[in-house]
């Protein structure tokens, strides 16, 4: 099940290809909106995947990421933001749900590492749509999440080639 929240004006994106009607904000369970943030409090259990491209694990748990579109070459350990904004979480524990904000400014996830027991996500511009998505598993959260944003593009098996000769190899 997915239900959209709706804070501000938001910007359309064109993120979303499928409609889905606004909910009340009043019946989101899932999150806690506190001092200009999201606030989820995490089990031990609770497994944290998603965000694109990133640093770290697979599981993004422990760690603060900015999703701000950054070009910077320099890839280090304690870097927080990359090329591109994937604003898409999975958290699978206590309770597991999708969490996507279509949004276009900067978003700072701090899943656990300024206190291990707490998500936070702090919006630089609250004019977005949120979108909550419940399921039975993780691969079934995911399948209702592509359903959502639609088909990736695939380009041509040529422009892989040309990608790879323009960029890399000599």
């Amino acid at each position: 099940m997915i239900r959209k929240f709706v804070y501000g004006t938001p910007i359309k994106t064109g993120a979303v290809v499928v409609e889905v009607p606004a909910s009340d904000v009043s019946i989101l369970k899932q999150l806690e909106v506190k001092d200009g943030c999201f606030h989820y409090p995490m089990g031990e259990e609770d497994i944290i995947y998603g965000l694109g491209e990133a640093v770290r694990g697979i599981n993004k748990r422990g760690w603060s990421y900015t999703s701000n579109c950054s070009d910077d070459s320099q890839h280090r350990e304690d870097t927080h933001s990359l090329y591109g904004a994937h604003n898409f979480i999975l958290f699978d524990g206590k309770s597991r749900f999708g969490l996507f904000l279509d949004c276009p400014g900067e978003v700072t996830y701090d899943l656990g590492y300024t206190n291990s027991d707490i998500a936070t996500i702090a919006i630089k511009d609250w004019n977005f749509d949120l979108y909550i998505i419940e399921g039975n598993s993780c691969s079934d959260i995911v399948t209702q999440f592509r359903t959502l944003i639609g088909m990736s593009y695939i380009p041509p098996r040529w422009a892989f080639g040309y990608g790879q000769s323009r960029w890399s190899y000599k």
